[in-house]
């Protein structure tokens, strides 16, 4: 997205972080399902959307308990993301973004966000990614670890970042 001269002058327009609502728990959910299939994931791993479906997208719940945030412009939901606070480390759960707005660097937005947010509860951020992700997460600076098989030929891999640096 180009910067307009509106944008220059109302301050409005400009994209802001906010507390996740509740109530946007199903927009938030579909966004995670709007962006695994943007990496085709829907139609190569069937099995491991279905099982994000049944248990794997944000409910109220979780949006009241955790930290979760949304980025918006007056053009609507940008993206979000939500942390899991363990007592060893901080969790990366989600960090997604309006499909139409991927490659805009409001990734880098919400993963600034998300770092910040994530040293206020640990020392250790704990990422289990995307295949399709990975490579943004260590140009952020996290480590390759291991891989994890969620779904049958399906896996995440986990990177972790030490937020003390």
């Amino acid at each position: 997205m180009v910067p307009s001269a509106a944008m220059a002058t109302n301050p409005s327009l400009e994209p802001r972080f906010r507390r996740a609502d509740p109530a946007e728990a199903e927009r938030l959910g579909a966004m995670v399902i709007a962006g695994v299939g943007h990496w085709g994931h829907d139609i190569n791993y069937p099995a491991a959307v279905e099982s994000l479906r049944a248990e794997g997208l944000p409910t109220p719940d979780y949006v009241v308990r955790s930290p979760v945030f949304v980025l918006e412009d007056d053009g609507g939901l940008i993206g979000f993301y939500g942390l899991g606070v363990e007592p060893d480390h901080v969790e990366l759960i989600y960090l997604f973004l309006d499909t139409d707005r991927i490659g805009a660097g409001f990734g880098r937005r919400l993963w600034d966000h998300a770092r910040a947010e994530a040293a206020r509860h640990g020392t250790r951020l704990v990422i289990k990614s995307d295949p399709m992700a990975v490579g943004f997460y260590e140009a952020m600076g996290a480590t390759r670890g291991p891989e994890v098989e969620i779904s049958p030929g399906f896996r995440l891999t986990v990177l972790t970042l030490d937020l003390d640096e």
